[in-house]
């Protein structure tokens, strides 16, 4: 009988004195696996507090960061735990923790495979911050730098301005709408910014809670080491 089959109609509870688990039959089906490029369906967990938003677009992109993560142990759990179809949270985790175990993924290598996806997490945060500059310089770098020459300009002809206030008038409604430009621009790379970064809390959110359910629930659980 395959693992799968085995772990079917199963439901794990612990006896009396909380130190023994056993294995009670139960009418329950289970599929071996998600749907490819399904993403994980996670119990909703409040991200740290944010003044932004989290745009589902952005976690999307953050999740398919996750997902291409270089671990396997965290996918062959969730491919277990989204297959139980068990009557609450203790016993998914229990039962899909013990089927990848047999697999050769116990709690701790599994534990180790969120940490790979949360550190490709924080690493696409990381070159994500640190590549603002660059956008920063290359779409609005060279206007401010002309804007603050024309205030330059602007300083030395008001010392001539009975000569000089036509130029004055032109170089002045020319620095605004630039300013304008400016501002718009840096207010649309900034809000960017911020919703990747609290697209990448939201998700790592999601993942440290995992971690954290894991944590608890295997506790005597078989470990690599044991």
């Amino acid at each position: 009988m395959s693992l799968l089959k085995g772990l079917k109609n199963m439901v794990f509870e612990e006896e009396n004195d909380g130190t023994e688990t056993r294995v009670v039959t139960n009418p329950v089906s289970a599929s071996p696996s998600r749907q490819a490029g399904q993403p994980p369906q996670f119990r909703a967990v409040a991200p740290p507090v944010s003044t932004v938003s989290v745009d589902p677009t952005f976690v999307d992109r953050i999740q398919k960061v996750a997902e291409s993560a270089p671990q396997r142990s965290y996918t062959e759990f969730r491919g277990f735990f989204e297959a139980m179809e068990l009557p609450d949270e203790r016993s998914r985790y229990i039962a899909s923790l013990a089927a990848s175990n047999h697999k050769g993924f116990p709690a701790d290598e599994v534990m180790r495979g969120i940490e790979v996806i949360l550190k490709a997490i924080d690493d696409h945060k990381t070159q994500f911050q640190r590549s603002v500059p660059e956008q920063l310089e290359k779409t609005v770098g060279a206007r401010r730098r002309e804007i603050d020459s024309t205030n330059t300009q602007i300083a030395a002809k008001r010392q001539q301005i009975d000569q000089l206030n036509a130029d004055i008038g032109r170089l002045t409604a020319d620095q605004r709408l630039k300013e304008t430009e400016t501002v718009s621009e840096e207010r649309k790379i900034k809000e960017t910014e911020q919703k990747v970064i609290a697209a990448v809390e939201y998700v790592r959110a999601q993942y440290v809670a995992e971690r954290e359910r894991i944590s608890a629930y295997s506790i005597g659980q078989p470990t690599r080491t044991s």
